[in-house]
């Protein structure tokens, strides 16, 4: 059986729409290490899955970035698909053809197949090779190396078993989306919308921290405790009762539409709130 583990957010940054994803794990990682929270481990979804923060955050904050590649829309085949030797070194290609020579620098290789070969062959389209004046040339660089290793590495037992915790994160983001309304604030401008989402993910640590600890205090029948059969019927009953009070608000507004200047309503706490402003 698992033991119980307490899953809390440590890190909230918030971002215009702007800024691409790929850019906020990094410093995400410089602001845990500061607070002495740095993980060893972290499943993260293709977007943070990039080489550059993959080999930084190894280098740089000993974290073993748990993503799979970005998919690209190329129609041609991946490095993945030939078989390397353990330098990079293309040893042959998806139908088992080895190269007639192979050239290595610094950062970039090259390997060169037979025409013969190449040229009749049915999967020539697909083939990320060119045609020179001697031979097929596939040319690809240390990083295309990297990459290769990880997208084969996608395939094994480790990879998803490491990567299975993934969904916990998304349930937990998920219910942060639920329980708060974080992509429903009432507020605008940048500081008020970070002030509202750093007090909504501290609230929602308290409550996951309530629920650790009454899983604690009888796991093996949680639902019994008075407080949890609390929270699971607040749950579902929120978003019918939102639902209801936009239908009564939406009735106001039809009924008085020359004397109703503004209608606002949120949910606070454990109350709706419903305000009029007629015009004077």
């Amino acid at each position: 059986m698992t033991a119980l583990q307490l899953s809390l957010f440590t890190h909230i940054d918030v971002q215009s729409a702007d800024k691409h994803d790929a850019h906020a794990l990094l410093p995400a990682l410089d602001d845990l290490k500061k607070r002495d929270m740095a993980p060893h481990q972290m499943p993260a979804d293709s977007l943070y899955g990039g080489d550059t923060n993959c080999e930084q955050g190894r280098e740089e904050y000993g974290l073993e970035l748990i993503s799979p590649i970005s998919p690209d829309n190329r129609k041609k085949m991946h490095l993945a698909d030939f078989t390397l030797a353990d330098q990079g070194r293309i040893v042959s290609c998806p139908k088992g053809v080895a190269p007639d020579k192979v050239k290595q620098r610094k950062k970039t290789r090259s390997a060169a197949f037979p025409v013969a070969s190449c040229r009749n062959c049915p999967l020539l389209s697909q083939c990320p090779v060119s045609r020179g004046k001697k031979a097929y040339y596939y040319r690809y660089k240390t990083k295309d190396v990297r990459l290769a290793r990880r997208k084969q590495h996608e395939n094994s037992a480790e990879f998803k078993e490491k990567y299975r915790f993934r969904a916990g994160i998304e349930a937990a983001i998920s219910e942060f989306d639920r329980l708060t309304g974080i992509k429903r604030l009432r507020v605008r401008g940048m500081t008020a919308v970070c002030f509202a989402v750093v007090v909504k993910a501290v609230g929602l640590n308290i409550l996951r921290a309530a629920r650790f600890g009454i899983l604690k205090i009888d796991p093996r029948n949680p639902q019994n405790d008075p407080k949890w059969i609390f929270l699971a019927i607040y749950d579902l009953a929120k978003e019918q009762i939102r639902q209801q009070i936009k239908n009564f608000v939406a009735m106001i507004t039809k009924i008085f539409p020359q004397h109703v200047k503004c209608v606002e309503f949120g949910f606070l706490g454990f109350c709706e709130t419903i305000s009029f402003r007629f015009k004077s």
